[in-house]
C-alpha cells in the first residue's frame, strides 16, 4: 500500500534520570518475565558462560535476577554470587542502587522493554545486537553491545570500572530514550500523525 501514511509509536517511558551517582552503585542485574523463554536462555548462558569470566576480574560483583516465575533452571543457579529475587513490585532500588543491567539475549524480537526501563533510568547497558535491535542506540555512547561470552564479560568489567564511560553511557542513554521513546515523543509522533 504505496500511499498508505504509516508512522510507529514504539514503548512508552517516563524518562526518570540517575538518582544515585556512579560511586555509590554496585553490582549488576537482570530483569525479564520467566514465562518469556528467551529470558530464561539469557540468564542461563550468562551465568554459564560469562559471569565466571567478570568473577575473575570482580570477585566481590553480585549478579541480581529480577523477574516472575524462574523456572528451576534458574532458581538452581542460587548462590551467595546470584541472587534470584523473583517478581520484585518496586524496582527503585534495583534501578537506582546497582551500577549497571545486563541483557544478554540470544533471540526474540521488537524493542526490548526492560532495556528501555534501564536506560530511562539512567542507568548503561550491555546487551547483545538482539537486545538493543531498532533502538536507535550506539555501540559506546548509549550502550555496550557484545555478542560472544569474553566480549560480553570485557564489556561488562569495563563499564563497571570506568567511571567516565559510565557517565557517557548514561547520558547517551537518557537522551536517545528522551527522543524515540519519551512522553514527548509519543506525543510529537501523534500530534504530527493527526495534523498530517
Amino acid at each position: 500500500i504505496p500511499e498508505a501514511d504509516v508512522r510507529t509509536l514504539s514503548n512508552i517511558h517516563q524518562i526518570q534520570g540517575s538518582k544515585t551517582p556512579f560511586a555509590e552503585r554496585r553490582d549488576i542485574f537482570f530483569i525479564g518475565s520467566f514465562s518469556h523463554p528467551p529470558n530464561s536462555d539469557a540468564v542461563l548462558w550468562f551465568c554459564r558462560d560469562i559471569f565466571p569470566l567478570i568473577e575473575v576480574e570482580i570477585p566481590e560483583l553480585v549478579f541480581f535476577i529480577v523477574g516472575s516465575n524462574p523456572p528451576t533452571d534458574i532458581r538452581a543457579l542460587a548462590s551467595d554470587k546470584v541472587r534470584i529475587l523473583g517478581h520484585v513490585a518496586d524496582l527503585s532500588p534495583i534501578l537506582n542502587g546497582c551500577r549497571l543491567s545486563v541483557a544478554p539475549l540470544r533471540y526474540g524480537a521488537g524493542v526490548k522493554g526492560k532495556v528501555n526501563q534501564s536506560l530511562a533510568h539512567g542507568l548503561p547497558v550491555v546487551g547483545t545486537s538482539v537486545a538493543v535491535e531498532g533502538m536507535y542506540l550506539e555501540h559506546d555512547l548509549s550502550v555496550l553491545i557484545a555478542d560472544d561470552p569474553n566480549s560480553f564479560a570485557d564489556a561488562v568489567v569495563r563499564l563497571y570500572l570506568d567511571a567516565e564511560l559510565w557517565q557517557r553511557l548514561s547520558r547517551g542513554g537518557l537522551a536517545a530514550m528522551e527522543t524515540y521513546f519519551s512522553f514527548n515523543a509519543a506525543r510529537r509522533i501523534l500530534t504530527n500523525m493527526l495534523g498530517a
